[in-house]
């Protein structure tokens, strides 16, 4: 009897699965996101980029200001801001950042170097604003 029912259960599940899987895997639409939001994430995943370029002794990178420290506290307030304002879960965000470094890299692909400070150094004012330097080096 117990073998019969697993079979059936089994069998009904099979059956059932195609109907409940698209809406558990139904995309969730994109966010609208505020203009001055997409160019933060834009600096931010810009910022990062920067920061690993002069980690790794990039000459390009070390010509722009010091990033460890405050690029990486502009990417976690851009994060934290887009999580709150643009009412989007965190891997949500961490997908978008994620999707703009990789687009960064592609348009870097020719000449990396300079295409990353040539990135990052139009965000530089927002830096300045969003995160003030105190004169301590990252």
């Amino acid at each position: 009897m117990l073998p019969a029912m697993l079979r059936f259960l089994s069998a009904a599940a099979l059956i059932l699965a195609p109907l409940t899987a698209p809406l558990a895997a139904a995309p969730a639409p994109a966010p609208v996101l505020d203009p001055v939001l997409q160019i933060d994430l834009h600096c931010a995943a810009a910022f990062a980029l920067a920061a690993a370029a002069q980690a790794h002794g990039n000459a390009a990178a070390l010509a722009l200001p010091p990033l460890a420290v405050r690029g990486k506290a502009f990417f976690a307030d851009v994060g934290a801001r887009a999580v709150e304002q643009g009412g989007m879960t965190q891997e949500a965000v961490r997908d978008l950042l994620v999707a703009e470094v990789t687009a960064i890299q592609h348009r870097a692909a020719a000449d990396s170097d300079r295409a990353l400070a040539a990135e990052a150094a139009p965000c530089l004012a927002r830096l300045d604003a969003a995160v003030p330097d105190t004169k301590s080096h990252d």
